[in-house]
């Protein structure tokens, strides 16, 4: 899974990624905003938010970020 993390104004900071769903066979495009590690905003392909998809999509974001590895920026 590729997670892309991008630094914006005001600390804020915007994870994307691709969660994979037994309800699609691809996945779904999920985007989240940040504010330090609350959620203030997001939006899924799923069509609902929050959903399961962008909890899942904090929790890869917050698993990667406690591992240190590195990720893809824009």
């Amino acid at each position: 899974m590729e997670l892309i993390i991008r630094e914006m104004e005001k600390g804020e900071r915007e994870v994307e990624g691709t969660i994979p769903s037994k309800c699609s066979v691809k996945g779904y495009r999920v985007k989240l905003i940040l504010r330090g590690e609350k959620v203030v905003e997001g939006k899924c392909e799923c069509g609902s938010f929050p959903c399961p998809h962008s909890s899942k999509l904090y929790l890869v974001y917050m698993r990667a970020k406690s591992l240190g590895k590195p990720h893809n920026s824009s």
